[in-house]
């Protein structure tokens, strides 16, 4: 019997059947339309019952979630029709024109009941007058009908406007357009005479330059190997991972064989909400999966979905696709444009370590003496091991060098400039793979090696390694699936934080960088200097000078960069 087992929330028996009966969130009640959902099970079998209740809660409870998403873009969008490009604004305006006939012929068999046909003719002459001026922006009466119309049209459709913005303006021109077609046609069919020009706007195939039918056809497959192939365009080994989830998505919601001319706006935004809901790192997590499927997972066993930032790198690899599209022709305009989330989260800045925590850092075993630098970095013992753990921060530290820029340095990038031992940072590589990545192009410099990490003794280190044979100067470190070097010391830089107890809120790896800045501003160096040194992009005429400074100068200067909380001399070599 029911009574003797547990009970199961929303479980219920309604004659002989099983249901599931589940309350609507308040928060969405209203627009949901009703206070509860009851969904039959299909079955008269408890057992069954129970088995099949979590598809059915999850598939509604799902249901509960778009519809959120989508008040939340109204809320988010109160202006949705100003995200629409002048394309869009057109086929919208078509559609209505469309609609709007059928309606007529559906009521009228497509002629006017027995009315007086003077009148009629004088009435559609005038209308016809009065939407083409508007149309043409020249109209000398208050009321416009194409706005007017198109305003009611919007809120049918659920798009929010403003009804001051360009936007609405543009599409109540389109409106007018096509209520004056809709006279000019009508006029046609009483007097059998071509009383007026069509518009070519809504004739299809006429030629128009904004008609879709007459852009190629290119399906998403077919441009996603197309621009993925093409040798114009250089592709680093870092997005390729996103161009592949990209595409999925598109294929998944849109079709394989969808043509890019028809792509709109709302098919954008599909893809943009399905990455919303995406698990991280759904591919690994539901193998085998499609991204729908994943998504489904996800909210069942409660996985973290992509981050703002994720979410956004996506969204401009679909823009950037789509901007290739449109310079071959294959669109008029990128219907991707301006979709990125905006993110809730606080600001991400990054402070510089304290005196305290840079003595913590330098404190620990690892630079003091410990068991090893694997697994016994962090417990103390009679070693000092200068090696990649030892070596990565303290270049940091003296030299401003971002992470992955230290991490992926080879033996070749220790030079001699006019005398002067320097650090070459570069994306050349020496076995010319193309494997070496840079932020940006300020970020190209030579930075000479400070004073101290001479003294500690990185010359022989890098001698050291040469002999070995290594091109690269860490060996231990492989690249990550994304192309970058950085990846797994940055994780193990976090767990050191923690566990020497210098972890502080808004402190990594990269505030090292922020101490380098700071010292530079303390030691009043010029600002073609610090730029020259940290890679910063310069502002102004002084950007001229940039990268044209002697390796003489900029040793002078770094020189001057110290850290007086750090005393580092029990690490001078012997």
């Amino acid at each position: 019997m029911e009574n003797d087992v547990p009970k199961i929330p929303g479980l219920q028996l309604r004659g002989q059947t099983y249901y599931l009966r589940l309350r609507v969130p308040t928060d969405i009640a209203n627009d949901y339309g009703k206070s509860e959902v009851i969904k039959t099970l299909a079955t008269k079998d408890y057992s069954e019952a129970r088995k099949r209740i979590g598809n059915a809660r999850a598939q509604i409870e799902s249901e509960f979630d778009e519809l959120r998403l989508k008040l939340k873009a109204q809320k988010d969008e109160p202006d949705m029709l100003s995200l629409y490009n002048k394309y869009e604004l057109e086929r919208l305006a078509i559609r209505w024109f469309h609609d709007y006939k059928q309606k007529k012929s559906d009521v009228s068999g497509g002629t006017h009941p027995d009315a007086d046909a003077d009148e009629i003719l004088a009435e559609l002459e005038n209308d016809m007058l009065t939407y083409d001026a508007e149309a043409k922006g020249v109209s000398k009466t208050a009321e416009h009908h194409g706005m007017t119309i198109g305003g009611r049209y919007l809120k049918k459709l659920g798009i929010t406007y403003n009804s001051k913005s360009d936007a609405f303006k543009t599409f109540g021109q389109y409106m007018s357009r096509a209520l004056a077609e809709s006279a000019k046609q009508d006029l046609r069919q009483w007097t059998k005479k071509p009383y007026a020009v069509h518009d070519e706007m809504f004739i299809q195939g006429s030629g128009n330059p904004y008609q879709a039918s007459n852009l190629p056809k290119k399906t998403i497959t077919e441009l996603c190997d197309e621009y993925i192939n093409d040798p114009a365009a250089q592709h680093r080994q870092g997005t390729l991972k996103n161009y592949t989830v990209m595409f999925r998505a598109l294929k998944e919601m849109l079709g394989e064989d969808t043509l890019i001319r028809d792509i709109t706006r709302a098919d954008c935004k599909k893809v943009r909400d399905l990455l919303m809901k995406l698990p991280s790192n759904a591919t690994k997590k539901a193998p085998g999966k499609t991204l729908q499927e994943a998504v489904k997972l996800g909210q069942k066993h409660g996985w973290q979905t992509l981050s703002t930032k994720s979410i956004n790198n996506y969204l401009g690899v679909l823009a950037t696709l789509l901007n290739y599209a449109k310079s071959e022709g294959y669109i008029h305009d990128n219907p991707a444009t301006g979709l990125k989330v905006k993110s809730k989260k606080k600001s991400k800045d990054r402070y510089p370590f304290d005196k305290e925590q840079l003595k913590t850092i330098f404190s620990a075993p690892l630079y003091t003496g410990c068991k090893d630098d694997g697994h016994g970095y962090n417990i103390p013992g009679p070693n000092i091991i200068k090696r990649t753990r030892f070596w990565i921060p303290l270049i940091a530290l003296y030299s401003g060098m971002r992470l992955n820029e230290i991490c992926q340095l080879e033996t070749a990038d220790f030079v001699q400039k006019n005398g002067v031992d320097v650090i070459l940072v570069r994306e050349d590589s020496e076995n010319g793979d193309g494997s070496k990545q840079l932020k940006t192009d300020a970020s190209v410099r030579f930075i000479p090696i400070h004073p101290e990490l001479k003294k500690i003794g990185l010359l022989d280190y890098i001698a050291e390694i040469k002999k070995g044979g290594h091109t690269h100067v860490w060996p231990d470190i492989k690249k990550d699936n994304q192309g970058y070097y950085s990846d797994r010391f940055s994780k193990w830089f976090a767990r050191f934080l923690e566990q020497s107890g210098a972890k502080k809120s808004k402190t990594s790896f990269h505030s090292f960088r922020h101490n380098f800045r700071t010292n530079i501003g303390n030691a009043e160096l010029a600002y073609d200097v610090a730029v020259s040194l940290g890679g910063w992009a310069a502002q102004g005429v002084q950007g001229g000078y940039v990268g044209k400074l002697s390796p003489v100068v900029l040793y002078e200067n770094i020189s001057k960069i110290k850290y007086p909380e750090l005393d580092l001399s029990h690490l001078y070599k012997k």
